[in-house]
């Protein structure tokens, strides 16, 4: 093992990474404990360092991001490692507020505006693929995607993934923030290295399940010839850009409003029937949840609240043509 190699390994034990965080969230990946992770912090156990896949993967994954670039005429503006040297310096960030969070990137595509946007590049055996291809993203994938976005703050992370034995264009996932399972996994990061890698004390093993992870991606079921799919959606796309404007001159009425109270320093008016109440509010209460880890014996458990399970819904419309 060479001395990059044995700094890389050094500087991850001080942190928690994306796929430490699939071990933390899932409890065990591929065979993989939270006490095989928890061993590699400590600087007892043998990290997944070398063999086939991580040879593969290291070889492959810049003819994927390049095909994929390509693909999306996207060159000019992806970035990925050069050299060993540079993935370990140019492609590690590190969360602006949390120092034991970080994220090492297989690639970044520059953007014109706000922080770049992660790519991870999966080199998949063809079973994995094809698992991929058919039902979309793995739980540790989405896993991974929602770490490296917590850490750079970007909106999308770019999810890649190549068989070599195909050879053919990669299949891509843009997988978007969710805020909700960054906060989960945060929680459960620091939940893990505030209880047993700072105070060096194995994790307890538990049968608890973890929250069920949405797939993303997958093959599509294309029914433009289903007239009644048709009618739904052709409504939906009509009712969305009526909500959109309708929303866009609510919030000019709105902020109408809101600028003659403060002009007129008034916190209720009565107009026409139509009451309205401006005033400024005291900020809402959080716990500082890192402050309260810090405190020796404190169990974070008691301090969790859970909303009500929902389902989600997104649709992801045709960008206009410019005229």
């Amino acid at each position: 093992m060479n001395a990059l190699r044995d700094e890389w390994l050094a500087r991850r034990r001080k942190g928690m990474g994306s796929s430490d965080s699939v071990l933390t969230f899932l409890g065990s990946h591929f065979g993989k404990t939270t006490t095989d992770l928890w061993l590699e912090k400590m600087g007892r156990g043998g990290e997944d360092i070398s063999g086939p896949d991580i040879e593969r993967g290291n070889f492959l994954e810049p003819v994927a991001i390049k095909k994929w670039a390509e693909s999306q005429g996207i060159v000019e503006r992806v970035r990925f490692p050069q050299s060993e040297r540079e993935r370990y310096d140019d492609f590690w960030l590190s969360h602006p507020d949390l120092d034991w969070m970080f994220a090492n990137l297989d690639g970044r595509l520059q953007v014109s505006s706000g922080p770049d946007e992660p790519l991870e590049v999966k080199c998949s055996r063809l079973g994995r693929y094809m698992e991929r291809k058919d039902k979309g993203l793995l739980e540790s994938d989405i896993i991974q995607a929602q770490h490296h976005l917590a850490v750079s703050g970007a909106p999308v992370c770019h999810f890649i993934v190549f068989n070599a034995e195909l050879w053919e264009q990669p299949l891509y996932v843009p997988v978007e923030r969710d805020d909700v399972l960054i906060e989960q996994i945060v929680e459960r990061d620091l939940e893990f290295w505030t209880n047993c890698v700072l105070p060096q004390k194995p994790p307890e093993q538990t049968i608890e399940e973890p929250p069920l992870i949405k797939r993303v991606g997958g093959e599509l079921t294309d029914l433009s010839d289903n007239e009644g799919w048709c009618e739904a959606v052709e409504l939906y796309l009509a009712m969305k850009e009526n909500a959109t404007v309708a929303k866009k001159e609510l919030d000019e009425a709105e902020q109408l409003i809101k600028d003659l109270m403060r002009e007129d320093e008034l916190t209720a008016v009565l107009c026409n029937d139509v009451k309205f109440y401006h005033q400024q509010q005291e900020g809402r209460v959080t716990i500082n949840t890192k402050l309260l880890a810090a405190q020796e014996n404190v169990d974070l458990k008691k301090y969790e609240t859970r909303g009500k399970p929902s389902w989600s819904f997104r649709a992801y419309l045709p960008k206009k043509k410019k005229s």
